[in-house]
């Protein structure tokens, strides 16, 4: 098992949180476990082996943070089941991060880890939505690069670019997977088009979390005590996420419907 092999491999002492425990590992490009080189990552997982699933999320933090940012989101999601997996990208963009989220795809596949969900803030949602097969044009053509992973089950997007240099309205419409793009009314970090991944593309399984009156932040979901504005809306986005996560990578009935039936979400009917 997934959890066992950590404890094998482990390089940093473990520290352990209410029902979650914690590990670091480094993932080689090809997704082999390695002592030296390779991405650096902080693993979060269930304490209690009974209360996992076969599903797993890799979560690319912001620019200006780093793999030990985002626990507010990280925790909570293996609190209810999920490996979570946080690649440390250092200060690098889209190029470097999605060969360390591939990289961390491998690794989960040799270990049959066959749904997993992708997920990224700010500099990371880029980088997210970039994976899951938004296409990038050359300058003046039609000609487009698609870095599309197809390993990939779902993905959340936090503050994702919109339109503007290689990404156009019909950047998005090949993605075929469940996509949650959240959004922040005030965030002018990104800029005015961060609802554009939901408007222009196609299919049911397209949601947008629009949250009038927070900025790029969210409240605090980076879990820095520091940035901690709004603990109830953090509070919101855990749940909302989960139950995304739920209905896309678990599979769970109970939440499909009520994820479709959230008022706080849109979605295309």
């Amino acid at each position: 098992m997934f959890i066992r092999a950590i404890f094998l491999c482990l390089i940093f002492v473990s520290i352990s949180y209410s029902q979650v425990s914690t590990t670091s590992i480094r993932v080689g490009k090809n997704g082999e476990l390695t002592k030296n080189g390779g991405v650096y990552c902080k693993v979060y997982y269930p304490q209690k082996q009974s209360e996992s699933v076969n599903a797993a999320i890799i979560f690319s933090h912001g620019m200006l943070r780093n793999s030990m940012d985002y626990s507010s989101l990280s925790s909570y999601w293996a609190k209810n089941g999920y490996i979570v997996i946080n690649p440390g990208h250092g200060y690098t963009y889209w190029q470097d991060r999605i060969i360390h989220i591939s990289s961390v795809i491998e690794f989960l596949n040799k270990r049959k880890y066959e749904r997993i969900g992708v997920a990224g803030h700010s500099m990371g949602a880029m980088a997210t939505e970039i994976i899951a097969g938004t296409k990038l044009y050359a300058e003046g053509t039609n000609e487009f690069k698609d870095y599309k992973n197809k390993k990939i089950t779902a993905v959340i997007t936090f503050a994702a670019p919109g339109r503007g240099g290689a990404i156009r309205k019909t950047s998005w419409e090949d993605i075929k997977i469940p996509f949650l793009c959240v959004v922040g009314g005030i965030d002018s970090m990104s800029g005015n088009t961060q609802t554009d991944p939901f408007v222009f593309s196609s299919g049911r399984n397209k949601f947008l979390y629009f949250i009038p009156n927070i900025d790029h932040g969210f409240g605090g979901i980076s879990g820095r005590l520091a940035f901690m504005k709004s603990p109830r809306l953090v509070k919101e986005i855990q749940e909302v996420s989960l139950t995304f996560w739920d209905a896309c990578l678990k599979r769970d009935k109970s939440a499909v419907i009520k994820l479709f039936e959230d008022e706080r979400l849109k979605n295309k009917k």
